[in-house]
C-alpha cells in the first residue's frame, strides 16, 4: 500500500509541475500582463512540514494593477482550513495580506482546484512596517511590487498544521 501511495504522490507531483498549463485549460483567466507562480510543498514552510501534500498557486495582475486573478491547486492535503498570500521572505513567517480560501474550521478535503477568483484593493489587509514585512504594505500596487520582488508567499493551512502545511515563494514568470 505504501508503494501505491508513493507512486500516486509522484504521479500527482508530476501533474502539478505543469500547474500553469493545467490551470489555463481549467479556465484560469490570465490578464496577460504580470504573471506569477509558485509550487507549494511542506519544505517551503518555516519550519518545514513533513507532508505528502503539494500544490501550485498562479496569479495574473491586470495592466493597471487593480486586480489579481488567482487559482490554487492542491493534491494530498487533508483538512484544509485557509489559504493566503503573506508578506515575507522565504525564511520567515509573515502576516496575511490577502485571503484566497477559508475560513473552513471543519477542514476541506479535495484534490484539484482549492480556490480561484479575483482580488482587488478592497481585499488587501494593510500591514505596517515590521521585521517580517519591512516597509509594510499599504496599497495594492505595493503588494504587486512585493510579488515581483519575491517578497510574498502563498500557503495552505490545515487542522493538523494551523501555521501552514504547504507553502511557496511567489515569483514572476517573466
Amino acid at each position: 500500500m505504501k508503494t501505491c501511495s508513493k507512486t500516486l504522490v509522484v504521479v500527482i507531483g508530476l501533474l502539478m509541475i505543469a500547474g500553469v498549463a493545467v490551470a489555463q485549460k481549467a479556465g484560469f483567466r490570465s490578464f496577460g500582463g504580470l504573471n506569477f507562480f509558485t509550487p507549494l510543498s511542506g519544505d517551503g514552510e518555516v519550519p518545514p512540514v513533513d507532508t505528502l501534500g503539494r500544490g501550485n498557486a498562479i496569479f495574473s495582475a491586470n495592466a493597471n494593477r487593480t486586480e489579481i486573478n488567482y487559482k490554487v491547486l492542491v493534491a494530498n492535503v487533508k483538512n484544509m482550513t485557509q489559504a493566503h498570500i503573506h508578506c515575507g521572505a522565504a525564511d520567515v513567517n509573515g502576516p496575511v495580506v490577502i485571503f484566497l480560501f477559508g475560513l473552513m474550521p471543519a477542514g476541506e478535503n479535495l484534490n484539484g482546484i482549492l480556490a480561484q477568483g479575483t482580488v482587488t484593493a478592497d481585499d488587501l489587509i494593510v500591514r505596517p512596517d515590521s521585521e517580517a514585512c519591512p516597509g509594510g504594505i499599504g496599497s495594492f500596487e505595493e503588494l504587486i511590487a512585493r510579488m515581483q520582488a519575491g517578497e510574498t508567499y502563498a500557503n495552505v493551512h490545515t487542522i493538523d498544521n494551523p501555521g501552514g502545511e504547504i507553502r511557496g515563494q511567489i515569483e514572476s514568470t517573466r
